[in-house]
């Protein structure tokens, strides 16, 4: 819950956050997005094998549903951007959905 206070650092830390929403700052921090993300994919990996935690892990993927055709559009240059670091992220048709997540059908 957020609270609008006449508190200096409330008011900096939102001012900050607008500053971060920028469509000029979206690449510069996806890129820091993608790189804590990698970091944390890896230490979590290096956990589960220094401590033999076994658990029923499934890996396959987000989905996420696009609803228009700039949508569409934003998210196949967002793809492009998140393969170049090794990110395997990828537009899909509903079919193949269907075919990989046969609930979903």
């Amino acid at each position: 819950m957020f609270r609008l206070r006449l508190d200096p650092a409330q008011w900096r830390w939102g001012l900050q956050f607008l500053w971060e929403c920028r469509r000029s700052r979206v690449h510069h921090n996806m890129v820091q997005m993608l790189n804590l993300g990698k970091f944390s994919r890896e230490t979590f990996i290096a956990l589960r094998e220094q401590t033999g935690i076994d658990y029923q892990q499934l890996s396959r993927g987000i989905v996420t549903l696009l609803w228009s055709q700039q949508e569409v559009d934003e998210a196949a240059h967002t793809a492009a951007v998140m393969q170049q670091f090794g990110v395997n992220k990828r537009l899909i048709t509903v079919e193949e959905l269907a075919a990989l997540e046969p609930a979903l059908a």
